[in-house]
């Protein structure tokens, strides 16, 4: 049986660490990934994106424990790296291009679009998204996702 491939945008993966509307749907992608039925995608942008919603979350929240949440994240990115259950994207002068493409045609700002043609690229089989109009964007390209709320 094939491997699912599931992408994840920032705020997807956000809701690992900061609980949220959602985060049980991804609580149980992530356990997917570790006992190796799926594999987690999302573009190596999202990596800082993710440290930058903590420190948002924290700032907003008067939390100190951004330094642990930056390491739990990491580490389990690590994790799942070690055990090939994650794949990142990298940021190719053609991704850029056709997130371009992306912009003009959805009015959508650039870290958007290239999560759209990242997951498009990386032949996923679904896109997971926080994000209201990201996940429209994604549905009108034809891409099968799951708006997390």
């Amino acid at each position: 049986m094939k491997e699912k491939r599931m992408y994840m945008d920032s705020s997807a993966i956000v809701k690992r660490y900061i609980t949220e509307n959602g985060t049980d749907i991804v609580d149980e992608l992530f356990q997917q990934a570790e006992s190796k039925h799926s594999k987690l995608c999302f573009s190596i942008w999202n990596i800082g994106e993710v440290i930058g919603a903590f420190d948002k979350f924290a700032r907003k929240n008067k939390e100190d424990d951004l330094t642990n949440r930056i390491g739990d994240f990491l580490n389990e990115l690590r994790r799942l790296m070690r055990i090939g259950s994650i794949e990142t994207i990298e940021i190719s002068l053609s991704l850029i291009f056709d997130s371009v493409k992306m912009i003009i045609k959805h009015k959508i700002y650039i870290a958007d679009a290239l999560q759209i043609v990242s997951c498009k690229q990386a032949n996923c089989d679904e896109f997971f998204t926080g994000d209201r109009k990201l996940y429209t964007v994604a549905m009108e390209e034809g891409i099968s996702s799951t708006y997390l709320g």
